[in-house]
Order: structure tokens, then C-alpha cells, then sequence
């Protein structure tokens, strides 16, 4: 790429380690009732710590949702869950910095993580579509047993189709305002999340 990567923006929010902060976007879920969706934004990982960019979830379930998000093994994932546990993960990242990641579940059997506009991962094992999804949340995984984030998080948008490659490079040095075109095609929810 000719670009040097930098986050895009004027500010994040940060979520407190311990805390139970996150932004409740339960609107997503009434878009987002199948395959193929996007999901994407900025993070910004603490060491050690998990931090759930944005998450689609069923609240009374453990083990039924999809995620976006950083782990413990400084990593990032996609994850795609209606009992068994199906990840993409990226190689290890480093602490402190930003990160544009990009979930897409074009369906069942095929899941696609972008770290910084590049493919770093893909899972085909079937995950069906859960049909109780009833939560999303920027910050956090709601679910029977809650987990929240520590990180910065920042610009967040979820589309209702697969964005292309080119897409994924060309939104990650953009904020709403600079989306145009097929940028804006199917394109559900859009938070900046740029207060500091």
C-alpha cells in the first residue's frame, strides 16, 4: 500500500478496565438477520486484557453470538458461535496500537478477518445463523455471563452484505463523512465514537 496506516478520527472512547461500560446498538439486530454482514472499526488493544469491539448476541445465551474483538493472547479475532466456537485469528499484535479489523460473514462455512486492509484470516466450519440474536453492543460481549473491554474502540460500522477487499481499504481511512458510493451500500449503523 502507498498509505501509511494511521487511525482515522478525532478522538475514541475508552473502555475502563473492570468496568461495565459499553454502548448498547440493539437496532443492528433488527438488520441483521442472515448472512452475508460486515463488521468493522478501530481498536486500540491493552496488554492482556479482552476488548470486544462490537458484538451481535442472544443475552439469555452463553455461547450464541458473533464478535469482533482483541484477547489475552494478543490476537485478533472474528468469531462466529451457536454453541461451538468457530475463530479467525490474526497473528500477534502489539499492545498500544491501532488496529483496523474487519469481520465478514458472507455464510455458513466462510468467515474472513482483515487486519489493516489485508486477508490474515479465514474459518469454514458451519456456523448456522442463530435466530435469538436480540443484542449489539460496542465494548463489550452481553451475554448470559457479560464480558467487558479494555481498549480504545472508534469508528465502528456494520453493513448488511460481504464488503469487498478494495472496500475494506478504502473505508478503513474514512470516517461517515467521507463514505460514498457502494461505501454506503447496505450499510446499517455507523458509530465514531470520536469523543476523547
Amino acid at each position: 500500500r502507498a498509505k501509511t496506516l494511521e487511525f482515522v478520527g478525532t478522538g475514541s472512547v475508552s473502555f475502563a478496565d473492570g468496568s461495565s461500560e459499553y454502548v448498547n446498538v440493539d437496532g443492528i439486530v433488527d438488520d441483521i438477520t442472515a448472512y452475508p454482514f460486515t463488521l468493522a472499526g478501530w481498536v486500540k488493544p491493552t496488554v492482556d486484557k479482552n476488548g470486544h469491539v462490537i458484538t451481535l448476541t442472544d443475552v439469555s445465551e452463553e455461547n450464541v453470538y458473533f464478535s469482533l474483538f482483541h484477547a489475552t493472547d494478543e490476537k485478533l479475532y472474528f468469531s462466529a458461535r451457536n454453541t461451538t466456537v468457530k475463530n479467525a485469528a490474526s497473528s500477534a499484535v502489539t499492545s498500544g496500537v491501532w488496529y483496523h479489523i474487519v469481520g465478514i460473514a458472507t455464510s455458513a462455512t466462510d468467515r474472513k478477518l482483515y487486519v489493516d486492509g489485508i486477508l490474515t484470516a479465514t474459518n469454514t466450519d458451519s456456523v448456522s445463523f442463530p435466530s435469538g440474536l436480540d443484542r449489539a453492543s460496542i465494548g463489550s460481549l452481553q451475554r448470559a455471563t457479560p464480558s467487558y473491554s479494555t481498549a480504545n474502540i472508534a469508528q465502528v460500522g456494520v453493513w448488511a452484505r460481504a464488503l469487498s477487499e478494495s472496500e475494506i481499504q478504502n473505508i478503513m481511512y474514512k470516517t461517515y463523512d467521507d463514505l460514498k458510493g457502494t461505501e454506503l451500500t447496505h450499510l446499517v449503523s455507523w458509530y465514531p465514537l470520536d469523543s476523547s
